[in-house]
């Protein structure tokens, strides 16, 4: 198992920072990164156990991400339970924490296992800093958009 971690300060209160993250099915309208995103139906639409579908924008590739834990104004916990990506298991988790009076650190941390046994182990070198960085550009678009939201 191998964990990213990325972090950013927003400009803006607990609560708006939360009710952003708290929109799961539309992690599109805040991230560059997926293409389409919407709540699976047969299941909550959200909070634990809400599943979404991600149509990532390179086109190809997919992911289906469950709400497995979830703690208002804190954390939200999701694991991927099925794409076209090659990780046998990963788990993200978004803690929030209050930095200042008008400040919340979101902090990003994804524990992944990637799939393909011994190959997918000595991938991890090159995926780690890829996953890094894809966790940075997700947290840069939640920042623009809780922020641009915060100031209309």
């Amino acid at each position: 198992m191998a964990t990213a971690v990325n972090s950013r300060i927003v400009n803006a209160p607990v609560s708006e920072v939360w009710a952003a993250w708290d929109r799961f099915g539309e992690i599109d309208f805040f991230s560059k990164a997926v293409k389409k995103s919407y709540i699976l139906p047969g299941g909550p639409s959200e909070g634990l156990g809400a599943v979404r579908h991600c149509d990532l924008s390179d086109g190809k590739n997919f992911l289906e991400e469950k709400v497995v834990e979830y703690i208002p104004l804190k954390r939200i916990s999701y694991a991927v339970v099925n794409g076209s990506m090659p990780l046998k298991s990963a788990v993200a988790r978004i803690d929030l924490k209050q930095v200042g009076p008008n400040q919340t650190e979101m902090i990003f941390t994804m524990d992944f296992e990637p799939s393909m046994g011994l190959i997918g182990k000595m991938m991890l070198p090159v995926m780690k800093p890829q996953f890094t960085k894809t966790l940075g550009r997700i947290l840069d678009g939640y920042k623009a958009g809780i922020e641009k939201m915060a100031m209309a």
